[in-house]
């Protein structure tokens, strides 16, 4: 008589088991240390997308917004702006892209001198520019597919990205873009 075939090993529970801060800490370098690893075309592409999936939640957060004036209290239409944009943060989350304000925590991995400030700058850079190219590519083909005809639709657009770009610099100093950072922090405490 043979022994019978022990039964398939489980997969591990998922549990909601969060990291310490010092836990956090080394992810985020290692993290870190495999986004200045990466190559550039991968780098560039992946911020392509970001840039993009980012435009596309500030898109849906305009049209949201159109209209709202006069119908919806002013703290409600913002706070459904707000959840339609934050979409645009899940795809990139959701779809492993590089959004810059993400790469921010790269200086955990500076500070640990695990990597230098030369590969800190290219990653940045690369990225910076390719959020920019996928923003600015969607919001061309909206403009040339007539996106923005509706008159108030236009209008709160060019608000919209006028605020979001005197925003992208006058807030640095004052640490301005801590907020999309730290909102990555939750993902690496698992």
């Amino acid at each position: 008589m043979g022994e019978a075939d022990p039964p398939p090993a489980r997969p591990p529970a998922a549990t909601l088991d969060a990291l310490l801060p010092a836990a956090i800490a080394r992810k985020a370098e290692e993290t870190g240390v495999a986004k200045a690893g990466m190559d550039a075309l991968s780098l560039l592409v992946l911020a392509i997308l970001a840039g993009a999936f980012i435009g596309l939640g500030a898109m849906a957060a305009t049209i949201m917004w159109t209209g709202t004036n006069a119908g919806m209290p002013f703290g409600a239409a913002r706070m459904l702006g707000g959840l339609v944009f934050a979409l645009g943060l899940i795809l990139v989350v959701l779809g492993g892209a590089e959004l810059f304000t993400g790469n921010s925590l790269m200086v955990m991995a500076v500070a640990s001198r695990r990597i230098g400030l030369k590969a800190l700058a290219r990653a940045w850079t690369i990225v910076f520019i390719g959020n920019m190219i996928g923003a600015l590519r969607l919001h061309t083909l909206v403009v040339q597919e007539g996106g923005y005809n509706n008159r108030n639709l236009g209008v709160n657009a060019r608000r919209f990205f006028t605020g979001l770009w005197s925003g992208a610099f006058s807030n640095v100093p004052s640490g301005g873009r801590a907020m999309p950072a730290s909102s990555i922090l939750p993902g690496l405490a698992r």
